[in-house]
C-alpha cells in the first residue's frame, strides 16, 4: 500500500484487496485511518510523524477493520519514500500480512501452558513425567517429596522403573 505523508491511499494492489477485501477503486484517495480499528486510530499520527522524519517502521502490530466488518491483526513495515532530492521524503510505502491466526495459535499456546503449569505446580498428586524408554523428564515437588528427593539434582539421573519393586 502507498500512502502520501498524510496517510491517504495512492496505491493499492491484489494482496491488500484479498487480505482486506476492498478493491483498488475503493481504497484509492481514502485514509489509511479508516483500516485502523477505532481504538487504534490515535497510533496512526504518532506514525506519520517518524515517516516525515524519514523513519522507518519495522514489524508493527495493530488491528484493522476488513470490508466484512471483522478485525485482522495485522503486523507491518512501512518505508519513507524519498523524493531524488537527498533527504526529501514524499510518501510512504506498507507491506503487511494478516497474523490473525499466528496470533489465535498463540493465544492457545499460552493458554494450554498455564494449563500444564497449574496442573503441574499446584497438583496434590505425584506428576511424573517420563521418556517412551523410562527416563524422568520431569516431576513436580509432591513426587519429589513422595519418593524421598530433597532436591531436583539428586532425581535427574533415575529411572522411573527404579520407583518399582523387583520382584523376588
Amino acid at each position: 500500500i502507498g500512502k502520501t505523508l498524510d496517510g491517504i491511499i495512492v496505491t493499492w494492489n491484489g494482496g491488500a484487496t484479498r487480505m482486506f477485501g476492498y478493491t483498488k477503486e475503493e481504497m484509492i484517495g481514502r485514509s489509511i485511518a479508516d483500516l485502523f480499528a477505532p481504538g487504534n486510530r490515535v497510533e496512526l499520527p504518532v506514525l506519520l510523524e517518524k515517516l516525515k522524519r524519514g523513519e522507518t517502521i519495522a514489524d508493527y502490530d495493530s488491528i484493522w477493520i476488513k470490508k466484512d466488518g471483522t478485525n485482522a491483526d495485522v503486523e507491518f513495515s512501512i518505508s519513507p519514500i524519498h523524493a531524488a532530492e537527498k533527504g526529501l521524503v514524499v510518501g510512504s510505502s506498507l507491506v503487511g500480512r494478516d497474523i490473525s491466526e499466528r496470533k489465535k495459535s498463540d493465544k492457545i499456546k499460552r493458554e494450554s501452558y498455564k494449563w500444564y503449569h497449574d496442573f503441574f505446580t499446584f497438583s496434590q498428586d505425584a506428576v511424573i513425567i517420563t521418556s517412551k524408554e523410562g527416563s524422568l523428564i520431569d516431576f513436580n515437588d509432591v513426587a519429589m517429596e513422595l519418593f524421598g528427593y530433597d532436591k531436583r539434582e539428586e532425581i535427574n539421573n533415575v529411572s522411573v522403573f527404579s520407583f518399582y519393586e523387583k520382584p523376588e
